[in-house]
């Protein structure tokens, strides 16, 4: 078997953004959403993006996102968008945003949207602009910015947008950092939210694949309780909703215990000693075969077997 990998919240996110783009801007940033042309889709630069910010001492200064897309006017516009997703302090974080954006917009000469979602549980020190006098020189650079901690969980309970139940499940983890037993309740309160949901399956199947991988809870027991009430609150079978062990944090406890949990008629069938791959190798697993990426291709980035990438294949495709 491969080795076991599990995804970053970073990576998490990024995975969301790719399959929820147009719900993503429409939660965090309303302002720009209703002038980007969607149907055109978007263009990953993360890749030009990390070479341009290189520093000359070789520190690599990663950006999380920079996103090219494309306006409904001015005969289509490319802008780009720039994201930051900050789950820890940083005293410098401010002035890294500014370096990134006179960076990008000395590399691009195009307009450039921040955003920045700070998903840590600190409560201050969230900047949204960098500030710098010199003599009679001033200058500010402000961004938007969005602070989980400080959402309000009834007011996330009431939209539609499926970002609202991703912020909630990381509000929802911040919370009970010490308390597993409460992150338990509030885990089954967000998989009823999201099964109540009037959206297509496939489309509330993944949303549960990320949220499960943002607040976890420990314990094989309670994962099988969990993922066995979304599949029963559905009221469909294995073989419709594409979901079997190991796309769920199920997999990820049924490693630590050194079992490997299998599903038959959407129940659990038992567990057999082994080593299981993991809610995050299924999902990146999933995300390439929708790509209608090599098998191969997928085992390396993966780290899952082809065997059961081929098996994962049959139920997605």
């Amino acid at each position: 078997m491969g080795d076991f990998k599990e995804l970053t919240s970073d990576q998490i996110w990024k995975n969301l953004i790719e399959n929820f783009f147009e719900d993503f801007m429409n939660f965090f940033a309303g302002d720009i959403s209703q002038d980007i042309a969607f149907e055109n889709g978007f263009e990953r630069l993360d890749k030009e993006l990390g070479e341009i910010l290189l520093n000359s001492e070789g520190h690599d200064r990663r950006c999380d996102e920079l996103l090219k897309v494309k306006m409904k006017s001015g005969n289509g516009k490319w802008v780009f968008v720039h994201l930051e997703i900050q789950g820890y302090r940083d005293e410098n974080f401010a002035e890294r945003m500014f370096e990134y954006y006179y960076r990008i917009r000395d590399r691009y000469h195009e307009k450039i949207y921040p955003l920045v979602i700070y998903t840590h549980e600190i409560v201050t020190n969230h900047p949204d602009h960098y500030k710098e006098n010199f003599y009679k020189m001033s200058l500010i650079y402000k961004y938007p910015v969005y602070k989980i901690v400080k959402q309000k969980e009834a007011d996330l309970m009431k939209q539609d947008n499926p970002f609202a139940l991703v912020v909630l499940a990381g509000l929802y983890t911040l919370k009970t950092k010490k308390n597993q037993d409460e992150r338990y309740r509030f885990k089954k309160e967000l998989v009823k939210l999201l099964t109540e949901k009037k959206w297509e399956k496939e489309k509330i199947r993944d949303l549960f694949l990320y949220i499960d991988g943002i607040i976890k809870i420990n314990g094989v027991e309670r994962n099988e309780e969990i993922v066995e009430e979304f599949r029963e609150r559905l009221k469909i079978g294995d073989e419709d909703m594409k979901l079997d062990w190991s796309t769920s944090n199920l997999a990820v406890e049924a490693r630590k215990e050194g079992k490997l949990v299998g599903w038959s008629e959407g129940r659990v069938e038992g567990r057999v000693e082994g080593r299981a791959e993991g809610l995050n190798c299924a999902i990146v697993a999933i995300d390439l075969l929708k790509k209608n990426t090599d098998v191969e291709t997928i085992a390396k980035m993966s780290g899952m077997p082809i065997e059961k990438i081929n098996e994962l294949k049959k139920s997605v495709l």
